[in-house]
C-alpha cells in the first residue's frame, strides 16, 4: 500500500512539484524576503571580499593564492570581472583602519542576512517560532567558519589543479596530453564549484530553518538550487552584455546589475527550500516514512 501511494506521489511529476514550489515561494513574501537579503548582501559584499583577499596576502601568500581566491570569487558574480577587480585594487592593500572597518561592517550585516534568511526558511516550513536572539547570533556565527572552511577548500583545490595542469604541460611524457589539459582542469574546477555551491545551500537549508530538516529534504532541495543557479550564472553572463545597465541608470549601473544578480540567487534560493518542502509534504500525504 506504502509503496502504491508512494508511486502515485512520484507520478505528480517534478514539473508540477517546481510549479507548486514557486507559487508557493511567491505566496510566502519571498520576494520580500529576497529582497530584504539582496540589500544586506551589498553591504557584506565588498567589504567581504577585501577580508578575503587581505587574508590572503598575509597568510597563503607563499602559495600564490591570490588569483585562485579572485577567480572563485568573479565565479560568483558572471560578467562582472572587470568591475569588482576595479573597486578592490581601489581599496587593496587596505590600511589597518579600513581592515577593521570592513569587519566590523561584515558581521553588522550578516547579523541582518541571518535574521531575514531564518524568518524566510521558516515560512517555508510553516514554522512560527523563531530562535531566541544569542541561539541565532551563535548560529550565523556557526554558519559563516563553516563557509569559510568551504570556500579555503575550494580555493586549495582551484590552487593545486591548476598548478598540476601547469606543471603537467611542461613534463615531456605528457607533451601529447597537452591539448586537452586545459579543458580537463575546467571540467574539474566547474565541478568542484558545482559540489561548493551545493555544500553552501545544504548547509543553509539544513541548519537555519528553527526545525528538524532531515538529510534527504536538505539535499534534494541543495541540488535544485545548485542546478539552477549554475544555468542562472550562465545566463546571466551571456546576457550581460546586452543589458545597460549603465546607459539606464548612470554611474551606478555596475551596482544595479550586481544587486539584480544577488536578488535572482536568493530567490533561486528560497526556490530551493519551498521545493523540499512542498516535497516532504506530498511524500508524507502519500504515506512515505517521515
Amino acid at each position: 500500500m506504502k509503496r502504491s501511494q508512494t508511486q502515485a506521489q512520484q507520478r505528480v511529476g517534478f514539473g508540477h512539484l517546481l510549479f507548486r514550489s514557486l507559487y508557493r515561494l511567491m505566496h510566502c513574501e519571498g520576494p520580500q524576503g529576497a529582497a530584504a537579503i539582496s540589500f544586506f548582501s551589498l553591504f557584506t559584499l565588498f567589504p567581504l571580499m577585501l577580508c578575503i583577499l587581505a587574508s590572503t596576502d598575509q597568510v597563503l601568500f607563499i602559495f600564490g593564492a591570490r588569483d585562485a581566491v579572485f577567480h572563485t570569487l568573479m565565479e560568483l558574480f558572471p560578467g562582472m570581472r572587470l568591475f569588482l577587480q576595479q573597486r578592490l585594487e581601489e581599496m587593496t592593500p587596505p590600511s589597518k583602519e579600513l581592515f577593521l572597518t570592513c569587519i566590523a561592517l561584515f558581521f553588522w550585516s550578516a547579523t541582518w542576512i541571518f535574521d531575514f534568511l531564518e524568518s524566510a526558511m521558516n515560512r517555508a516550513w510553516q514554522v512560527t517560532e523563531r530562535r531566541t536572539f544569542l541561539r541565532g547570533r551563535l548560529l550565523s556565527l556557526w554558519i559563516i567558519i563553516l563557509v569559510s572552511i568551504l570556500f579555503f577548500l575550494s580555493t586549495c583545490t582551484t590552487v593545486i589543479v591548476t598548478q598540476l595542469a601547469e606543471e603537467a604541460g611542461h613534463v615531456q611524457k605528457f607533451s601529447r596530453l597537452s591539448p586537452w589539459l586545459f579543458p580537463l582542469s575546467r571540467i574539474l574546477l566547474i565541478s568542484f564549484g558545482f559540489l561548493f555551491t551545493l555544500a553552501i545551500f545544504f548547509l543553509l537549508y539544513k541548519a537555519v530553518p528553527n526545525t528538524r530538516i532531515r538529510f534527504r529534504d536538505a539535499f534534494r532541495g541543495a541540488v535544485l538550487s545548485s542546478v539552477l543557479w549554475q544555468l542562472a550564472n550562465y545566463l546571466f553572463a551571456l546576457l550581460m552584455p546586452y543589458l545597460d545597465y549603465s546607459r539606464i541608470y548612470g554611474s551606478i549601473g555596475m551596482i544595479m546589475a550586481l544587486l539584480s544578480w544577488v536578488y535572482f540567487s536568493n530567490m533561486i534560493m528560497l526556490w530551493g527550500i519551498h521545493y523540499s518542502a512542498v516535497w516532504k509534504e506530498d511524500a508524507s500525504a502519500a504515506g512515505e516514512t517521515p
